[in-house]
């Protein structure tokens, strides 16, 4: 059921589109991008009642109240995106529908949300979780409810003991399409869920990965090949294809007799964007085995993880048709992108509503290629920059707490999700129905990884490994590289398992 409720949705929101025409994440700085201009369009006064045909619904009954009583958010205050309050409405959609998720939830539940901001983003965690930490201890009135932390952050608090399992309250019913399926059959572990995220962040929709490709160079390029949409559609899309769709673009646009920043390319993208290589040809760094507990996954190891390497720092580094050497502070994909010095640039989606907002370069969005036509669809890797949300295990008013929490992911479902994705992704930033269809098929294939969302617990080896494997190029050395850092992966997986399997 819940699968068709999501697929009526995303058609309601793609007919919506056609008819108005899926950071901190590396040792170094997060790459950050303007906020959108602001939008004439603002969704203040929008009613979120369930639709006659009962596919969508509230847990929450309308007589539920809890007068009086505030609930308390602490939220990583350096957040890339807004997401948790904001102070007026602007007319810009997004803004404004948060301001009125907000009122909604007060009206609906009669408590008054009190938002705590700390930061806490990649280089903050540490001190994310000792304010948190030090909360509990202190105990008293000034309790925090909940924990709105950067998605690394979660784990480690929940490792800690410092969270509730959200089981405990069934108001907070996971089966409902705001909390997606994908993450909440990763998150939750030998029935065991700590934290969630879905609609009610909206970094979800800003931090999904694709592939953004020029329109005209393309048609330049290929005139009278393949149209790139059907390749998708007919699930042809593969690093391989993407190999040959990016030969015989490279051009010497500065002149100066060698290749490099600043010349035309088949492909860029930079350190920071390579894990979605290996997220996106199906592979995973760590499973559940047979008895609950976290391991290290067959894939990790793997003959496809192994090959996959090796081709894409071939790509990267020796066919002269792309260029990845690039870093978030030096030599941008996206600003190379917005120049039109790129065929195709791999990167969050957000940078629709930043780096490109300006350009005059006409693009499309495409998902990140599939390691072959066997594999059986596309993966969107998750960035990092989201956020998780946990309930404190020091709250004294967990009821109130998690009707709160579950009527903030509705109302976030019905009011700022549209307002995102809709308004300012697929129409706003889009300019025909195929690229609607390609934002659609992204956020379908969402893919909230287990080595990902645990890898501050793992030292960040789960995607470090790989990330520095193709920055140094030395693709050919996948297997050693797997192999050396397996066994230190198990053992940092005592932690989270101790906890989640006792």
């Amino acid at each position: 059921m819940k699968k068709v409720l999501s697929l009526i949705i995303a058609l309601t929101l793609l007919l919506s589109a056609m008819a108005a025409a899926s950071c901190g994440e590396t040792t170094g700085p997060a790459e950050t991008t303007p906020a959108p201009a602001a939008d004439s369009n603002p969704v203040s006064g929008q009613t979120t009642e369930a639709p006659d045909d009962g596919m969508v619904k509230n847990n929450v009954p309308d007589d539920l109240k809890f007068p009086g009583q505030t609930v308390r958010f602490m939220y990583w205050n350096d957040v890339e995106r807004p997401e948790f309050f904001v102070e007026n409405e602007s007319g810009e959609p997004v803004n404004d529908a948060i301001y009125t998720r907000n009122i909604h939830v007060e009206e609906q539940l009669g408590i008054k949300l009190d938002w705590i901001g700390t930061p806490g983003n990649y280089g903050n965690q540490a001190a994310f979780v000792t304010t948190a930490q030090n909360n509990i201890n202190a105990g008293g009135t000034d309790t925090y409810d909940f924990f709105c932390g950067y998605s690394m952050t979660a784990p480690t608090l929940a490792v800690k003991g410092l969270t509730k399992a959200l089981g405990e309250y069934p108001i907070i019913d996971l089966e409902l399409p705001w909390w997606p399926e994908s993450l909440v059959s990763k998150a939750t572990i030998n029935g065991k869920t700590f934290f969630v995220s879905g609609d009610i962040s909206t970094n979800v929709l800003y931090m999904m990965y694709g592939v953004f490709f020029n329109k005209s160079v393309y048609e330049n390029v290929h005139r009278g090949k393949e149209n790139i949409y059907e390749v998708v559609k007919n699930k042809e899309w593969t690093i391989d294809k993407l190999v040959e769709l990016s030969e015989g673009v490279y051009e010497d646009l500065n002149n100066n007799n060698v290749s490099d920043y600043g010349d035309r390319f088949g492909f860029q993208s930079i350190d920071l964007h390579f894990d979605a290589f290996y997220i996106g040809a199906g592979l995973t760094n760590i499973v559940i085995d047979e008895a609950g507990n976290l391991v290290i996954s067959p894939d990790f190891e793997g003959e496809t993880a192994i090959d996959l390497a090796e081709k894409v720092c071939n790509f990267l580094f020796k066919s002269g048709n792309a260029y990845g050497s690039g870093t978030t502070s030096k030599d941008s994909s996206a600003a190379a992108f917005s120049r039109g010095e790129a065929l195709f640039a791999m990167d969050r989606v957000y940078i629709a509503s930043g780096t490109l907002k300006n350009s005059d370069v006409e693009y499309g969005l495409i998902p990140v290629p599939m390691y072959n036509t066997d594999q059986e669809n596309y993966v969107s890797c998750m960035a990092f920059p989201f956020t998780f949300y946990s309930m404190s295990t020091a709250t004294t008013q967990g009821e109130a707490a998690a009707a709160t929490l579950e009527d903030m992911a509705y109302e976030s479902y019905m009011l700022i999700s549209p307002a995102l994705f809709d308004q300012s992704m697929k129409s706003r930033y889009s300019s025909e129905a195929n690229d609607a269809q390609m934002y659609d098929l992204i956020h379908d294939t969402i893919c909230f990884e287990l080595g990902r969302i645990f890898t501050t617990e793992l030292d960040n080896l789960s995607y470090s490994v790989w990330r520095n494997c193709i920055k140094s190029n030395q693709g050919s050395h996948w297997k050693t590289l797997a192999s050396m850092n397996a066994k230190k992966i198990n053992k940092l997986l005592e932690g989270p398992n101790a906890v989640f399997n006792p």
